[in-house]
């Protein structure tokens, strides 16, 4: 009898053994825990306030909204970026909003100057090709192929074909619905454009692949919201609220573009400006909070992962490899480095292990089950006989 009862022990110990070797990772419950930390390596003073920059290769372009000193656009050699050199930069009035840059030329949204084009070939002297004044205000501006995009306030969202850059070709004024267009991202076939009416903004979503005749795809109206600087990541828009108690960057869900739904938000208690995203990180430039890294695994559940500030008002990012670009207002451009560190951290999988010991059991059950009793062993061998 003891001899069995031993016997029957050895046997689930061995199976305990066998069954936690081959599921010690999973037993183990780790995760994986990603902290990113940024270290400025380099600066420079643009003299005024640094609003915006795009990099194109070595070189950032930088908008800087302080009249003529140097104002406009600034054009900076990065090649090192522990010492960015200034090249040349070029004012002529208005109050630069938003640019973007493609091969040569610089696209710039001007304010009350309008749209801007200027040619860079020669960084050390950029001229002035185009300009198209408004009676408005040019507030933002992006590219797409040979298609420029320009979010000009009363006038609406306007589309140019810039085939030739010095004398482009509009070809609509998308003003539906008295569209009051103050931003806008552009993503394959849809463009987001925020339309500022009243004491809120709303979001509008519009099919843009015949570009001279968009159509209105879906809006989403939230009193009391005033939508700020819409990016599309995935199938989702990231956007700021700047409302009296805002600050938040709102998550909205456009897998079905005619139906937008607000399925999250990260809100870390400042004022979040703009969002850049590079793989499965996005940027904050939060503009009373300096920088805030986000982890996007989940998209709708963001997890902050790093935070990096040292005075200034970051109004604009741009990321390119391990680098960020930061437009922080009175202190100039600033180069951080990111470094990105990850590390699995151990836990213990409780549930397994529940599963684990109920498997246990039923086996030991089903084994006492099996065994015939020795009753049933003597008749089978009386019956033999």
């Amino acid at each position: 009898m003891r001899a069995n009862i031993m016997k029957n022990t050895s046997q689930m110990i061995v199976v305990i053994i066998i069954f936690f070797s081959l599921n010690i990772p999973a037993i183990n419950g780790s995760r994986i825990n990603i902290q990113i930390d940024f270290t400025e390596i380099g600066s420079i003073d643009t003299n005024g306030e640094t609003m915006n920059v795009f990099l194109q290769g070595d070189i950032a372009f930088v908008l800087d909204t302080t009249d003529n000193n140097p104002g406009g656009l600034v054009i900076i050699d990065v090649s090192d970026p522990t010492n960015p050199v200034k090249l040349a930069s070029l004012f002529d009035g208005g109050s630069a909003m938003e640019l973007v840059v493609k091969d040569d030329l610089a696209f710039v949204a001007d304010g009350p100057d309008g749209l801007e084009i200027i040619n860079v070939s020669d960084l050390a002297h950029p001229e002035e090709i185009y300009q198209y004044p408004v009676n408005t205000y040019s507030s933002d501006v992006e590219i797409k192929d040979d298609l420029l995009f320009v979010a000009n306030w009363d006038y609406g969202l306007e589309i140019f074909n810039v085939t030739n850059p010095e004398s482009p070709v509009k070809l609509v004024r998308y003003n539906y619905n008295y569209l009051n267009c103050m931003q806008l991202d552009i993503k394959g076939d849809l463009a987001c454009v925020t339309d500022h009416r009243n004491d809120y903004t709303s979001i509008r979503l519009l099919n843009i692949s015949n570009p001279s005749s968009p159509q209105q795809l879906s809006t989403h109206i939230v009193a009391e919201t005033d939508f700020w600087d819409p990016k599309i990541y995935e199938n989702y828009i990231f956007v700021g609220n700047h409302y009296l108690n805002g600050g938040e960057i709102q998550i909205l869900n456009i897998t079905d573009p005619t139906n937008i739904v607000k399925v999250g938000e990260f809100d870390d208690g400042g004022n979040m400006h703009s969002i850049s995203f590079n793989s499965s990180f996005a940027f904050i430039a939060d503009y009373n909070r300096g920088v805030i890294a986000l982890d996007l695994s989940d998209p709708v559940i963001p997890d902050k992962i790093g935070r990096y500030f040292d005075g200034g008002h970051a109004k604009k990012i741009f990321v390119k490899d391990n680098l960020l670009f930061v437009a922080d207002r009175e202190d100039g451009l600033e180069i951080l480095q990111i470094e990105t560190t990850t590390r699995t951290i151990p836990g213990f999988n409780y549930s397994l292990v529940f599963f684990s010991f109920i498997f246990i059991v039923i086996l030991s059950l089903k084994k006492r089950t099996a065994r015939p009793s020795r009753r049933s062993v003597g008749e089978c061998i009386n019956f033999q006989r």
